[in-house]
């Protein structure tokens, strides 16, 4: 039934299909038997998978009891992507075993090619061991495909060319931001460098051209005519003392008391 159905599948939606064999281990891995099969149906709309497992023996289910009892791992491996490697495999502890049994409790990893990659537990499990595992006859598998890597666009350089950088991009628009940004760098740099100029200039006229001094005559040369000013006081000083002198002696001879004439 399951066969047919794939089948229709195959010829509604062109699905591809493929059958792998599942084994598992209840010793540790030191020996292998039978789980079952994992029919994976991969379509455009969807990936599904199933695995059918095969029922366990009574020594098989003894020695998952025990196992369980044991604390031990429960052990899966199928069929490599390539011819020849070694298979994918997968572990997780026994008491989880009952919680990779629902459905979706496992999931089957793939690649691009639909070549799997891993399977590995898909559901929270719990602590507690039941006395006796059952394990369900089918149950479904998640599948999980690969997701596109989101694309790293290149990191621009201050400084760089841009024509360059807007090719590296790839866009008209991002051509055009990239000139606007050179412009604008380039006529930043031309008006620091007008402004350095004027500056300079500023600084070279200051240095021939000083400014004008506002000060009268006298308060520039006022240390030259001080002295000639003592000078001239000085000499008036000078011509001021004979002639204080001369004014007794011009009226005549001193007079003499009238008891000495004779």
């Amino acid at each position: 039934m399951r066969s047919a159905l794939c089948a229709l599948l195959l010829a509604l939606v062109a699905c591809s299909a493929a059958v792998l064999p599942v084994e598992h281990s209840l010793d540790g891995g030191q020996s292998w038997s039978k789980a079952g099969d994992l029919t994976l149906a991969l379509a455009r709309r969807g990936s599904s998978a199933v695995l059918d497992r095969v029922p366990l023996t009574a020594e098989q289910q003894s020695a998952l009891n025990k196992l369980a009892a044991g604390g031990g791992l429960y052990r899966l491996r199928l069929p490599s992507a390539g011819a020849g490697s070694p298979p994918v495999a997968a572990s997780f502890p026994v008491h989880c075993l009952a919680a990779s049994a629902s459905d979706g409790g496992l999931a089957l990893d793939l690649l691009d090619g639909g070549h799997v990659a891993g399977i590995a537990l898909n559901a929270p499990c719990g602590q507690r061991i039941a006395a006796e595992l059952q394990l369900p006859a089918s149950q479904a598998v998640a599948v999980r495909l690969p997701t596109a890597a989101p694309e790293v666009l290149p990191q621009l350089v201050p400084g760089q060319v841009a024509g360059d950088a807007a090719a590296g991009l790839g866009g008209v628009g991002l051509q055009q931001d990239a000139a606007a940004g050179a412009a604008g760098a380039a006529g930043a740099a031309g008006q620091q460098a007008a402004g350095e100029g004027r500056g300079t200039g500023q600084q070279g006229g200051g240095k021939g051209k000083p400014q004008p001094d506002e000060r009268t005559w006298l308060q520039k040369n006022w240390m030259l005519v001080m002295p000639l000013g003592f000078i001239v006081l000085n000499i008036l000083g000078n011509a001021a003392g004979p002639q204080g002198q001369q004014r007794p002696g011009a009226g005549g001879a001193p007079a003499r008391p009238a008891g000495s004439q004779r």
